[in-house]
């Protein structure tokens, strides 16, 4: 649920983005607001909207801050109420305590073998170790269509959607970006600490691959 939430809203992001229609804005917030009711760190999700908007968002200040007011403001409906119910049940808005830990070696130990461990073939699924071949061939085949292309000459290829292109690389970036540093920030802060797991590396997994499909595509276009 979490990531049907999570991509949809990658997506809804870039059709305003892309065509500036207000009812993509609403829904590009609502969707992540949704991700928040499904897990907690929807609101890396939220955040990494919001970012977007202002980093790259359409149209001069102005427009920019109100998208950004009626981002947040959307984004808000779903996760404010969700805080208050946790403050009026347990005294705590995000049902932690908050505790300030630095990782530590040994802590860098555990998630460094856990992602090792969790990127041997028997561990990923069967449909990502399909996806990573595909991109992997992709981004190989791009890059040396690309050298035919400088060395012999040939077709000249059709002309690619670069601002989509550029517009999803933004996209994807930020939102590695802020769901990262959301999951450390979490994990230094907060009691009961988070686990690092499968279901916490499985978006930034999935965000370094579409990320790695922009690039291939953008190889592949140059």
């Amino acid at each position: 649920t979490f990531l049907a939430f999570f991509l949809a809203a990658m997506v809804a992001l870039d059709r305003y983005l892309e065509g500036g229609k207000r009812g993509w804005l609403v829904l590009s917030a609502g969707l992540p607001g949704l991700s928040y009711l499904a897990r907690y760190v929807g609101l890396t999700v939220i955040a990494a909207g919001a970012a977007t908007l202002l980093l790259a968002g359409i149209g001069d200040r102005r427009r920019t801050l109100i998208d950004l007011l009626r981002d947040v403001g959307v984004g808000s409906v779903f996760v404010v109420p969700w805080l208050a119910r946790n403050a009026m049940a347990g005294g705590s808005a995000t049902a932690r305590t908050l505790v300030v830990l630095l990782p530590d070696r040994a802590f860098l130990a555990v998630v460094a073998e856990l992602v090792a461990y969790w990127l041997l073939p028997e561990r990923i699924p069967l449909t990502w170790r399909i996806a990573m071949i595909f991109i992997g061939a992709a981004v190989v085949a791009a890059i040396l269509l690309r050298i035919r292309h400088a060395l012999w000459g040939g077709e000249a290829a059709p002309p690619a959607p670069g601002a989509r292109n550029r517009r999803w690389a933004r996209i994807l970036g930020i939102q590695f970006l802020v769901y990262g540093a959301g999951v450390v920030t979490a994990r230094i802060l907060f009691v009961p600490r988070i686990s690092i797991d499968e279901r916490i590396l499985l978006p930034l997994l999935l965000l370094i691959l579409l990320l790695a499909l922009v690039l291939a595509w953008r190889v592949r276009s140059a």
